[in-house]
């Protein structure tokens, strides 16, 4: 009997859902024509390169990875960034977030301002030339947000030594 082999990540568990295939393990839909086509018999030699299309699981991290970030689920939000760019390296809005993670996680040390840094850096040099100014605010705004307390402590400490 042939299988239906998903294309996005290699499972053969896929159900029959309200007319459509859905895979159980990454949840892909197909529609019976594509299914047919994903049918498999025997063993199916591949030579070159093969390129497979994650941006659909890559705009769902996204938005996991989004929705995580403004429920300030910090460690959510890094996890789906780093599954992203496990994905894709270059995705600057997971960079951004990873940034702006790392600018919330760290309030009380300086040590990972240089991470954050970092992670907007990588952001804005595979930003579309359209976003880097956008970023580059949200840089200065997250820095400021990151070190305003910490002046405020050094002001405070600065003012009792001298008095």
């Amino acid at each position: 009997m042939k299988k239906i082999t998903c294309e996005m990540c290699g499972s053969n568990d896929l159900i029959k859902k309200d007319g459509v295939f859905v895979c159980q393990y990454c949840g892909c839909q197909y529609t019976v024509e594509e299914a047919k086509k994903l049918m498999v018999e025997g063993i199916v030699n591949v030579t070159g390169t093969v390129k497979v299309d994650e941006t659909d699981k890559t705009a769902n991290f996204i938005e996991l990875a989004k929705t995580a970030y403004n429920a300030s689920q910090w460690n959510e939000a890094d996890t789906y960034c780093t599954r992203i760019l496990e994905i894709d390296r270059n995705n600057y809005e997971a960079w951004l977030i990873k940034g702006k993670i790392a600018t919330h996680n760290n309030q009380v040390e300086n040590i990972y301002s240089e991470v954050c840094i970092n992670y907007f850096s990588k952001s804005i040099e595979y930003a579309p030339q359209e976003k880097t100014d956008e970023i580059k605010k949200l840089l200065i705004m997250n820095l400021f947000f990151y070190l305003t307390p910490h002046y405020q402590c050094y002001l405070k400490n600065l003012k009792a030594i001298t008095v």
